[in-house]
């Protein structure tokens, strides 16, 4: 059977044919027969959302997972692009083997000594990856326990090379300037300015002081529009608003949930992605315009990511507490706005 058959086979065979299919691509042979295979897989490529049935697709993941150990460098931005525009399939376990697809892909380049602009491609694409992880995975993992998560050593392991430089050069103290729970160690130069704080002015001043010094870039507001110049922050700003509409109106009534802990995550997480936003508009903004804004963007991207996630996590246990307040609007509205806050 040729290539072009045997990948019609997968792509629209019984499943007695892709029983016999996977038996096949565990014997793929690496030589030109293997090369043939390979080049008529990546003509169907645009056609994989065609395909009807879950086990067809998964079976035609299957085929390039057996192809990616020999040419996945070499075809890397073929792979790439596949990855990230399947990765949201609407099934579950056509998702999970995409996630391993660009699990494997990485362990193959991870192996290999990289260019700085193969490190710059890689770095988009493994960001690409990590923000639809979040997004499906890390959220649903306790959800859906029958399906088997992979543990993305490899992704972890190639974000490591191209970015250890960037590592070495991060203080672990970065981290308490937003988070709500810091670690509080003496010799850490935030939290042992927030300890001294707090004798003197009490706890109040703690949120004050890191909002500060999240905000510290006065350089960059220099080179930079202030925030209502920037369209997006202004839509952001909108949905902003809602949730502090909700939360004074829910003062005023005397509403217990304004003082649990899902509300403090959520107002403290708020205040954090508002801050992250407009750095991050500031940083696209400069980089634009030829400033090497690389690293900063990469760690602020990681803050917004996290920081979204706690205020989707605090938003659904609110409205699952107690009596509709007008949640489940803003996280519809967040999710809209979700990709766009990403991909600043």
């Amino acid at each position: 059977m040729n290539s072009e058959k045997f990948i019609q086979k997968i792509k629209s065979g019984s499943d007695e044919d892709l029983e016999k299919i996977r038996l096949k691509l565990e014997e793929m042979p690496k030589n030109e027969k293997g090369s043939r295979f390979l080049k008529a897989m990546i003509d169907n490529l645009n056609s994989f959302s065609k395909i009807d049935r879950e086990e067809n697709k998964i079976v035609f993941i299957q085929g390039l997972k057996a192809l990616v150990g020999d040419w996945g460098r070499e075809y890397f931005p073929v792979f790439s692009e596949f990855i990230i525009n399947q990765i949201e399939d609407d099934s579950e376990k056509v998702r999970r083997e995409v996630i391993e697809l660009a699990d494997l892909l990485t362990d193959q380049i991870a192996r290999e000594e990289l260019s700085e602009r193969e490190k710059e491609v890689l770095a988009e694409f493994i960001d690409g990856v990590i923000i639809l992880m979040e997004n499906y995975y890390y959220q649903t993992q306790n959800e859906n326990e029958d399906v088997s998560i992979s543990k993305y050593e490899s992704l972890e392991a190639l974000m490591e090379k191209i970015i250890k430089e960037d590592r070495a050069t991060v203080p672990q103290w970065l981290d308490c300037t937003w988070k709500r729970e810091i670690c509080s160690n003496s010799d850490c130069p935030i939290c042992s300015k927030i300890i001294e704080i707090e004798k003197i002015t009490g706890s109040s001043a703690k949120s004050q002081f890191l909002i500060e010094v999240m905000d510290d870039g006065d350089e960059l507001k220099k080179d930079c529009p202030a925030p209502e110049e920037f369209p997006f922050y202004l839509k952001v700003e909108n949905w902003m608003n809602d949730l502090s509409v909700i939360a004074e109106e829910s003062k005023r009534n005397g509403e217990f949930w304004i003082f649990t802990e899902a509300a403090a995550d959520l107002f403290w997480y708020l205040s954090v992605l508002n801050v992250k936003i407009y750095r991050q508009l500031c940083n696209r903004f400069l980089a634009d315009k030829g400033v090497d804004r690389s690293f900063d963007y990469r760690y602020n991207r990681k803050v917004i990511i996290k920081s979204i996630k706690k205020i989707k996590k605090a938003m659904q246990v609110l409205n699952d507490s107690g009596p509709e307040r007008g949640f489940k609007k803003s996280i519809r509205k967040l999710e809209r706005l979700e990709e766009r806050i990403y991909n600043i």
